[in-house]
């Protein structure tokens, strides 16, 4: 008996002296392994907001979009716009100088004639553009205006001779802003909207679209 009483007290103290048991150390990548494949970390992937991003459409036709507006009363609009304080060698309340001319961002949709309509109806006109400071920041209204994503009307037309590009106000037509192979008439484009695809850049379209629009005065 005694010595059973020994063995088992020899027993103890060797399972007693052995090491404990360790926990599993998968490798990180073998644990890794066992995530889905959406919520695995790769180092190599990051974040990216891609220009086209930016776009409401491409170039190519057909991937227009047409931009919704807010009902808005036009004559309103224009009244409270015309009827501001104009100072002396200055532009008045809601009108933007760039180099010696006051425009006006038009939010609201409307045909390229009744944009001219309204335009002459505060004495002015649809835009036109003489250089590339004049039309960089004229992209720079309409973001600001919330209408970034969408192309706007300015005063270019070739109603009266296709190919024959004039300005509305009667100004030279001698810079110009076109978009990749445009202007090409594609079903008797005939007015200039500027603003287009993610360059920005100047497209001729069918006047009866509904865009935005820019108004040009002088003092």
């Amino acid at each position: 008996m005694k010595a059973l009483s020994l063995l088992l007290l020899l027993c103890a103290t060797l399972a007693l002296s052995q090491p404990a048991a360790l926990p599993d150390t998968t490798d990180v990548a073998e644990s890794d392994e066992a995530l889905p494949e959406d919520t695995r970390e790769n180092p190599d992937t990051e974040d990216s907001f891609p220009e086209d991003n930016l776009a409401l459409n491409e170039e190519e036709p057909g991937n227009w979009a047409e931009p919704a507006f807010e009902p808005v009363d036009e004559e309103v609009y224009l009244k409270a716009l015309n009827g501001t304080v104009q100072r002396s060698g200055s532009c008045s309340s809601g009108w933007t100088q760039v180099k010696g001319r006051c425009y006006h961002v038009f939010p609201f949709g409307a045909t390229w004639h009744r944009a001219q309509g309204n335009c002459r109806s505060i004495q002015a006109n649809l835009a036109s553009i003489q250089d590339y400071e004049v039309n960089n920041q004229l992209v720079r209204m309409i973001m600001a205006a919330g209408r970034g994503h969408t192309a706007v009307w300015i005063g270019g037309n070739d109603i009266q001779w296709d190919g024959r590009w004039r300005w509305v106000d009667g100004s030279p037509f001698r810079y110009s802003n076109w978009c990749r192979f445009e202007p090409n008439n594609f079903f008797d484009q005939d007015c200039l909207q500027i603003n287009y695809s993610r360059h920005r850049c100047w497209d001729d379209a069918q006047c009866h679209f509904q865009r935005p629009f820019i108004c040009v005065r002088n003092f």
